[in-house]
């Protein structure tokens, strides 16, 4: 039947491996890659940084304006159109674009008008040759 002390020494060994093998696997799992690819754009804000801010972008569809994707600036206003749930990136094609933006983590306070799909003065006529969205807001003082 062989030694039992070295099946319990062998068994181990397996289950050390299988634990190094899981640890290996699971380490690759918390890797989060960001989208990237999308159209590009800056958002300016006159005298303030216009970073943590959360764009959402409409489209008009059978006469309602439906949400289709969202960024959030960086550094400089900076930001790339992504999806909704940051599945992949949204990259315009040429149309009437409405973009509502709201604050995700920075301090501003912005015109109720620029977070509302109805009122907000953020309207483009996107013809895709453009290099990226330039969009700006102006806060009253």
């Amino acid at each position: 039947m062989g030694d039992p002390h070295s099946r319990a020494t062998g068994r181990g060994k397996v289950w050390l491996g299988i634990a190094l093998v899981s640890l290996t696997l699971l380490a690759g799992c918390d890797r989060v890659r960001p989208v990237t690819g999308g159209t590009p754009g800056v958002l300016q804000i006159p005298d303030q940084v216009a970073s943590d801010l959360q764009l959402t972008v409409y489209r008009e569809e059978a006469g309602t304006w439906q949400p289709i994707g969202f960024a959030t600036t960086g550094a400089g206003g900076r930001f790339e159109l992504l999806l909704p749930g940051a599945t992949g990136p949204l990259r315009l094609e040429p149309g009437a674009y409405r973009l509502t933006v709201e604050t995700a983590g920075s301090d501003l306070v912005l015109p109720a008008d620029v977070g509302q799909v109805t009122a907000t003065p953020l309207r483009i006529q996107w013809t895709g040759t453009e290099p990226r969205l330039e969009l700006s807001v102006t806060l009253s003082r």
